[in-house]
């Protein structure tokens, strides 16, 4: 549990940079995944 909402935030952001990597690994990569 996040103890503050900064901490939310910052496990937010981090989600989304690692989603970001992954999206833009799989594109390098060729693969056709719908993005949502």
């Amino acid at each position: 549990m996040a103890r503050s909402t900064s901490d939310a935030l910052d496990e937010l952001r981090n989600y989304k940079q690692l989603k970001d990597l992954l999206l833009s690994k799989s594109k390098s990569v060729g693969g056709a995944t719908p993005v949502r």
